[in-house]
């Protein structure tokens, strides 16, 4: 009888370690998963940021190549030569 009673002891501790310890992991597992959550939301955040930058700057300089031309072309050129010009100059005085 007392072989039976330190049988049953054994088996409940054993099942009682056994539920603390799944009950553990199952809380373990649901912090992964918020922080792979997390990494995942900022990493399309990073993307979204990223492509926002890239197509403000392709505005940008697509606006700065149409007012150059409107420039030059209002200019008759003579903006165009005139850097031509102060590159040359500029080169000059780094040679020297």
């Amino acid at each position: 009888m007392a072989i039976l009673a330190i049988i049953a002891v054994i088996a409940l501790g054993g099942y009682a370690y056994g539920f603390i310890k799944t009950r553990e992991l199952s809380a373990l597992r649901k912090e992964m998963k918020l922080y792979v959550d997390r990494m995942e939301a900022a990493e399309l955040d990073l993307h979204a940021i990223r492509s926002v930058a890239e197509h403000r700057l392709h505005g940008a300089g697509k606006q700065f190549a149409d007012l150059y031309s409107r420039i030059d072309g209002a200019t008759g050129g003579r903006l165009r030569e005139r850097a031509k010009s102060y590159a040359k100059a500029l080169a000059n005085d780094i040679l020297r």
